[in-house]
C-alpha cells in the first residue's frame, strides 16, 4: 500500500516504537519530517528541515540530523507529538566536527559516529545535556577499524538490552550489515 502521494521525493521511513506511526522525510515544500499513520492517511509536518529521522526509545520524540544525509552538522530532537519546534542537541559537542551517523542509546544517551574536534575520529555515546561523553574502543581484531583503506561505517542501531550494534559498513567497497557486541559498562566493541 501506497502510504505517501506527494510528487516529491519522500524517503527514510521510519517506525513508531509502537508500530502505529511512520515519520518521513520529504522534499516537498522545500523540505522536511511529517508523520503518518503506518496504514496511509493524513500526514502532519513535524519539521520543515531535517533527515535521519529516529524514534527515542520511549516514542516519545523524534531524533534527526541537519545538514547532508552522509554528513551532517546539527543533531535535533522534536516531540512526536509535534507540540513544540525541534530542539538542538549536543550542540556543544558536535560544532566543527564531521559526524556520519547516529543512534538512541536504549537508555536515553545518544550515540554518534564521527569526527569530533577534540578527541578525534570514534564512536562516541554522549549524555542528552552533552556533559558525559564515553569513547569506544574497537577490539583490535574487529575487521570494522577505521582507517583511509579500511572499513567505512554507515548507520548502526543499538538492541533493546544495549549489547551489540547493527551496523553497516563498507569493506573495502562491499557493503554489509554486521552485529557487534557491545560491553554494557564501558560500551567498548
Amino acid at each position: 500500500r501506497q502510504l505517501t502521494n506527494s510528487p516529491a521525493p519522500e524517503t527514510q521511513p521510519a517506525w513508531s516504537t509502537d508500530g502505529k506511526t511512520i515519520v518521513f522525510r520529504s522534499d516537498r515544500d522545500r523540505g522536511g519530517l511529517f508523520l503518518t499513520s503506518a496504514h496511509g492517511g493524513p500526514e502532519r509536518q513535524l519539521s520543515s528541515f531535517g533527515v535521519n529521522p529516529v524514534w527515542s526509545p520511549d516514542g516519545s520524540e523524534i531524533l534527526f540530523s541537519s545538514g547532508f544525509a552522509e554528513l551532517f552538522t546539527g543533531l535535533h530532537a522534536v516531540a512526536a507529538d509535534a507540540g513544540s519546534p525541534p530542539l538542538v542537541l549536543l550542540g556543544e559537542l558536535m560544532r566543527g566536527g564531521a559526524w556520519h551517523s547516529f543512534a538512541p542509546h536504549p537508555d536515553g544517551r545518544i550515540s554518534l559516529y564521527g569526527l569530533d574536534v577534540k578527541s578525534g575520529f570514534g564512536f562516541y555515546t554522549v549524555s542528552r545535556d552533552g556533559k558525559r561523553v564515553t569513547a569506544s574502543k574497537f577490539d583490535k581484531a574487529l575487521p570494522l577499524q577505521w582507517n583511509e583503506q579500511g572499513a567505512r561505517l554507515r548507520r548502526f542501531r543499538w538492541n533493546k538490552s544495549g549489547t551489540a550494534l547493527f551496523v553497516e559498513a563498507v569493506i573495502p567497497e562491499v557493503q554489509n550489515v554486521w552485529r557487534v557486541r557491545v560491553d554494557p559498562a564501558t560500551l567498548d566493541w
